[in-house]
């Protein structure tokens, strides 16, 4: 009897992309074999730190020196640069020079690097720094706090000050030196590299660290608190909705569609090698590089290309229409990222982007036609408290949304602990447990700020549900731009809540709530869970991504807070960026004033439509179980969103393309479409982070940005 052959069973996950994809890219042209590489090398981890700094310094030299803001988005245009460079260049010449693949950063390494310049892009600018520097300095600012501002009445009463005087700077001096800068001679035009160095020793020297240290010593324990909840939440709902709910997390796959399979002995990543991935790259970094060479100068301005509708424009058009009450916050641009990342989507989610934000807009003529108002900017919304119609829906089903998924969550892991080991469970639940103890931090925190207990619980249990709420919107979605219209102050109003306690006892919470809460651009927290789903996807490296991620939050978080202070001292403060150094924390203690004197408030028709919001949401989820056809609800949470108004139309686009390219040619069709996309977005970052770095170093703001709330 014959031997029996051995045969190995085929991982579908790993066959060659050639295979995989069904694409006929040629024969493979080396009998190299080809061995992953499981493990991430020692050096990747310094590396990783220096990238970081890197980004956060000159994130805070391009928005403060230049007023160019680098990172705006959840989508970090440096760090797509970083690992578009690495994969087209850096690791071909490395395996042509070395002649061993094994010497090339392999998958996982990929990965760390990209993760971890993903999560701290945003600590530099909105996410931290840019938000809590200036508030340190501000309510004791004598400059600012005056008679008519009345902040000395209760915010800073001499006495009884409202706010924790260990939080801020209160030493007139050290607030000058900071707004003003410091008194040291700045070195001569051309002068020399050392000249320059012994500049900013001196610079460094006159800085009042003594001052600093304590109040952004006990900031940074919030923060890290705060840390410890996204990234415990991170993993806390990761396994449900990855493998329960199967959830695409389409800006996660999308780094990892660059990266080459550590299987494929070819030099670059297969995406590279399909023609649709070029022609899209070409249509997105064409179109706008004509535009940037006309704002350099070099073209001529008659020939822009016009890339949708701006505000101006449509209040022309609807002057005199039955539109005409939208005028202001109505526009329809064209973003190719956002194009891209709809067409990526499913389609019943990017229907509802689109659809739901149309649905508002028609709901706001209705008020307007009946009298309700007689244009748009009689429903006032912020980010700090005030909301409208429209937003309190969304909040409502925001916060209903979240509490849902997070029940569900837990509901999981309970179940999955049960009847495991004492050490299965506590490996299982680990994320349960760190959420606890994060918690804990952050509550125990807060009433050290004289916040009474159930109310910090009860604001803790409100920017939980907030962050599961936008991290599931990003998941789902892939929503890169947030301007968070809803939160716990809005609640706190909506829900009349003033009638309850009064307005100077929980003051403290709006400075606090506004250095992560408010104004959501960089939130940190999906690109937290946007990482663990790359590290997860790729399998491997887990005990080296976390190690090299958290060493690198708190290297950035350091390094971003005191390069900031520094180079504040060195400009002078009134001379940074004029949002984040004088209306953003002006508005913010004007707010916490305001709060403080007028928390009687009522319940309103706002109440109403908070409520409708949460019901419409659970009604829908109820409701899709049997009618697979009804509109998903992810669009009507995002009622809160008003970035929407930029974004919808070129959701529908992508929606639209999506939607022919399934019905008429199935998926075989999309598979050999969905490079195009992908080119779309990856041409569109590259051609605004290679604009931003010629506009800085050749004097000219290119215009070119994800951030474009702009006409």
């Amino acid at each position: 009897m014959a031997a029996e052959t051995p045969y190995c069973r085929v991982d579908l996950h790993h066959l060659p992309p050639d295979t995989r994809d069904g694409a006929a890219t040629g024969p493979l042209t080396t009998h190299e074999p080809v061995v992953p590489q499981d493990r991430v090398r020692l050096w990747i981890v310094p590396l990783s730190i220096f990238l970081c700094c890197l980004q956060a310094g000159l994130t805070i030299i391009a928005e403060n020196v230049f007023f160019v803001i680098i990172t705006s988005t959840l989508i970090p245009v440096a760090g797509f640069a970083l690992l578009f460079g690495l994969v087209l260049i850096l690791n071909p010449v490395i395996g042509f020079l070395g002649r061993c693949r094994s010497r090339r950063l392999n998958r996982i390494e990929l990965v760390c690097l990209f993760t971890a310049m993903l999560v701290t892009a945003g600590i530099s600018t909105f996410g931290l720094a840019s938000h809590l520097v200036p508030m340190i300095p501000a309510p004791w600012n004598p400059e600012w706090n005056t008679a008519q501002r009345g902040w000395d009445e209760t915010l800073t009463h001499p006495e009884h000050p409202a706010l924790n005087p260990m939080l801020y700077l209160q030493e007139d001096d050290a607030i000058r030196s900071f707004r003003e800068g410091v008194s040291v001679r700045s070195p001569a035009e051309g002068a020399s590299v050392p000249e320059r160095l012994r500049y900013y020793g001196a610079v460094f020297r006159a800085i009042p660290w003594a001052h600093w240290i304590p109040p952004v010593g006990y900031w940074l324990l919030f923060t890290f608190g705060c840390y410890g909840i996204f990234y415990s939440l991170s993993y806390l709902v990761l396994r449900h909705w990855s493998d329960r709910e199967k959830l695409t997390f389409p800006l996660a796959q999308l780094p990892l569609a660059v990266i080459p399979d550590d299987h494929d002995p070819r030099a670059f990543p297969a995406i590279f090698y399909r023609p649709g991935f070029w022609a899209g790259f070409a249509i997105s970094a064409l179109v706008l590089s004509w535009n940037g060479s006309i704002a350099a100068g070099w073209m001529i301005p008659d020939f822009r290309i016009n890339l949708g509708l701006g505000r101006p424009e449509f209040e022309r058009m609807a002057d005199g229409t039955l539109l005409e009450g939208l005028g202001g916050s109505f526009r329809a641009l064209i973003i190719f990222t956002a194009i891209g990342i709809a067409f990526l989507l499913p389609t019943q989610i990017s229907f509802s982007t689109w659809s739901y934000f149309l649905f508002g807009q028609f709901l706001m003529l209705v008020a307007i036609w009946i009298g309700i108002g007689q244009a748009w900017g009689d429903f006032p919304s912020d980010f700090r408290s005030a909301t409208n119609f429209l937003t309190a829906q969304g909040g409502g089903a925001l916060l209903t949304f979240a509490a849902i998924s997070l029940f569900r969550c837990l509901l999981e892991y309970a179940t999955l602990a049960r009847g495991r080991s004492i050490e299965e469970r506590f490996r299982l639940t680990a994320p349960v447990v760190w959420l606890a103890i994060s918690t804990t931090i952050v509550v125990l925190w807060l009433m050290w700020n004289r916040i009474p207990l159930v109310w910090a619980m009860g604001f803790v249990l409100v920017i939980t549900l907030l962050t599961i709420g936008v991290m599931r919107i990003v998941a789902e979605t892939s929503m890169y731009w947030f301007l968070g219209n809803f939160g716990f102050f809005h609640a706190f109003n909506i829900l009349g809540l003033g009638k309850l306690v009064p307005g100077a006892l929980l003051a403290p919470l709006m400075p606090i709530y506004s250095i992560f809460f408010m104004d959501l651009k960089t939130f940190i927290a999906p690109n937290i869970l946007n990482a663990a789903k790359m590290q997860a996807d790729t399998g491997r490296g887990r005990r080296m991504f976390h190690i090299n991620l958290i060493i690198c939050l708190v290297a950035s978080v350091v390094f971003a807070v005191g390069f900031m202070i520094f180079i504040a001292h060195a400009r002078g403060g009134q001379q940074m960026h004029g949002w984040f150094f004088n209306s953003m924390p002006l508005g913010t203690l004007d707010s916490t004033l305001a709060f403080v004197r007028d928390t009687d408030s009522a319940l309103s028709f706002n109440t109403l439509w908070f409520f409708i919001g949460a019901g419409w949401l659970g009604f829908s989820l109820w409701i899709r179980r049997t009618l697979f056809w009804f509109p998903h609800p992810i669009g009507y949470i995002l009622l809160f969103n008003p970035l929407m108004a930029n974004l919808w139309l070129s959701f529908f686009i992508g929606w639209m393309a999506k939607k022919v390219t399934v019905t008429y040619g199935g998926k075989s069709t999309f598979d050999r479409v969905r490079p195009i996309f992908i080119g779309l977005i990856i041409g569109e970052l590259l051609a605004i982070f290679i604009w931003m770095l010629l506009g800085l170093t050749m004097g000219f703001h290119s215009g070119l940005d994800l951030n474009r709330q702009t006409p």
